[in-house]
């Protein structure tokens, strides 16, 4: 005897039979979707006189954020575990934080949508150059995150249901990036330190993923020097679990030189990329510095040195399965949809290898008589 929503969204009084005269056998009645539905279940529910709706049991977005995140650090990568973190104690707990996780609506979305839209901020705790508002493509990865924390617990019966499982989100603007050139590559390293300069030559020309989840982690253990290759251990993104990748001659020179000044340190250091010794975190500030003193002025970002890796190995016509595996993706499909879109050469060469038609212009043929 109380309101309800079904899992596509529905909202329904359920009561027993014989309470309504005219529907003796009914023992529910819908109202459709949306808050107005939601409060018009409510009011026939209080004209029944059947007490109050079944809500979250009092636990609020806070409560099951919390349950998601401990439930989760183990179980996905630190990287995306850094992100959940930062969506949602940085934005999403401000604005959802005490509300009853079943009170939630649509119409609180929208709003949260508007306040990102139009938020403005200063960045490093106040100091820096004022900004205004968020794309949208960066509210629809953290509503992607509410939404995670939604599902998550009310399949764990923590709560009945998510009560904005249908939610449009906001359409992605996000520019497309081309990948990072061997020319800004080569002036970017120009500048670079050490450290850096092993990085962004590694990831250049292995294609890893540039970051803690697989280039930041590798080992010196992880190269075979006698056969050649890199043993990569894949992140954790629904790809292959491991891979061997061949080294490309400059860079097993480089393995070879950065190998013996690794050696002549008081402590041979475990990771290839390191610090004085020490394990490197992160590269972001040496990568922004290194790009200013190169000059490199357009929005580059790592990850574009994986897309230029991946996208010349398929420039310089190597085999798609073969260009996969290196990538460390599932099947060739997901190279094709994400990397060769990227380049308008292989189109070029695609389409200059089509057979020459005879009646093509300045090939025509005076007819026979």
């Amino acid at each position: 005897m109380s309101v309800h929503q079904t899992p596509d969204g529905r909202w329904f009084v359920r009561f027993p039979k014989g309470k309504i005269a005219e529907k003796p056998n009914a023992t529910r009645e819908y109202f459709g979707r949306g808050d107005q539905a939601k409060n018009n279940a409510l009011e026939r529910n209080h004209d029944l006189g059947l007490g109050k709706p079944i809500g979250g049991g009092g636990k609020t977005f806070n409560d099951i954020a919390i349950y998601w995140l401990r439930s989760k650090s183990e179980k996905i990568e630190s990287r995306s575990v850094d992100t959940a973190y930062m969506h949602i104690n940085v934005h999403l707990l401000p604005f959802f934080g005490d509300k009853d996780a079943m009170a939630i609506s649509e119409t609180d979305l929208d709003d949260y949508v508007s306040h990102r839209r139009h938020q403005q901020w200063r960045a490093a705790g106040g100091r820096g150059k004022l900004v205004t508002g968020v794309t949208r493509s960066t509210i629809k990865r953290e509503l992607t995150t509410l939404q995670a924390v939604l599902n998550f617990a009310a399949k764990r019966k923590e709560i009945l249901h998510n009560p904005v499982i249908w939610y449009d989100m906001p359409k992605e603007d996000d520019a497309v990036i081309q990948p990072a050139t061997p020319a800004e590559i080569n002036a970017i390293l120009a500048v670079s330190p050490p450290h850096l300069r092993r990085f962004v030559t590694i990831a250049y020309y292995t294609a890893v993923r540039p970051g803690n989840s697989e280039l930041l982690t590798m080992r010196w253990s992880q190269i075979d020097f006698v056969g050649g290759s890199v043993f990569v251990v894949s992140a954790k993104k629904g790809g292959l679990v491991s891979r061997k990748v061949s080294l490309h001659p400059d860079l097993a020179k480089s393995l070879d030189m950065w190998f013996a000044e690794d050696q002549a340190l008081p402590k041979m250091p475990e990771f290839i990329v390191h610090l004085r010794g020490l394990p490197v975190g992160k590269v972001d500030k040496a990568w922004a510095a290194a790009k200013k003193r190169a000059k490199v002025l357009r929005r580059l970002r790592l990850y574009d040195i994986r897309h230029a890796s991946i996208t010349g190995m398929l420039e310089a016509g190597g085999d798609l399965k073969s260009v996969s595996m290196a990538a460390g993706h599932k099947n060739p499909a997901m190279t094709m949809q994400k990397y060769q879109h990227a380049s308008t050469r292989l189109q070029e060469a695609a389409i200059s290898g089509l057979v020459t038609l005879g009646n093509s212009p300045g090939e025509n043929k005076k007819p026979e008589t």
